[in-house]
């Protein structure tokens, strides 16, 4: 990918919250393009693409697409398109790309303070960027890409032991970001 350069990568040493993005952002990151990206996926075509300006307002949720990988070495696999052309939105997302240009306050931080590998996690993340934040939540998959590559079916994926989080939370805060295109450019 070009300009891979610029990307900069943030370790957290214990299971991450979105609080503790969120912390990270407001001490360091303000008014900055920023693409929050889950550890078992990476960024693929498309990104060139993204109107930067409109970042401020919109907030890019995007489902990951499947990929067949045969090699033998280790890591490649074949994973599900959840962005496929004949694919239906099911509300899963891997990725986020926005940029905020003031911190975010500590009510809304509290907010923020749930593990970001439960199941519906991601939903929550866009109910408060849409409902607390004012976002318009875009998920221009077909044409931004980023690919899958949870392959190993060991650990919390597949043990049951991942809640889910969406559902029996005080408000039912279930953000949905359909499959679109990107916004336009001013």
């Amino acid at each position: 990918m070009a300009n891979k350069h610029k990307l900069t990568m943030h370790k957290v040493y214990r299971d991450p919250t979105y609080r503790d993005t969120f912390e990270l952002i407001n001490n360091q990151l303000l008014k900055m393009n920023l693409i929050i990206l889950n550890n078992d996926n990476y960024l693929s075509q498309g990104w060139e693409s993204i109107n930067k300006t409109s970042l401020e307002k919109v907030m890019y949720a995007l489902t990951r697409r499947g990929r067949n990988e045969t090699s033998n070495s280790p890591g490649k696999c074949s994973m599900p398109d959840f962005c496929g052309l004949t694919n239906t939105y099911i509300g899963s997302h891997d990725a986020f790309a926005f940029r905020l240009t003031k911190p975010i306050n500590e009510e809304l931080l509290r907010e923020f303070d749930f593990k970001m590998y439960h199941y519906g996690a991601e939903n929550v993340f866009i109910w408060l960027f849409q409902n607390k934040m004012g976002f318009q939540t875009l998920n221009p998959c077909k044409e931004v890409y980023i690919y899958n590559m949870h392959c190993v079916k060991t650990g919390w994926t597949y043990t049951g032991k991942k809640k889910r989080i969406n559902v029996n939370r005080v408000r039912k805060q279930s953000g949905m970001a359909p499959f679109s295109l990107l916004a336009p450019l001013d």
